[in-house]
């Protein structure tokens, strides 16, 4: 069960950091190099 619950989390974690990203890259281009380093060290 944990392994799968360990994949879920990341795959979530993945698919929050593409939807912020996306829309970083839509509504603030500039922030992108803001947003990036910030989820790196988070995560």
């Amino acid at each position: 069960m944990e392994p799968t619950w360990k994949l879920a989390r990341e795959n979530c974690k993945k698919l929050l950091c593409e939807l912020i990203v996306s829309k970083a890259d839509g509504i603030f281009p500039q922030a992108k190099g803001i947003v990036l380093p910030n989820l790196s060290v988070k995560t």
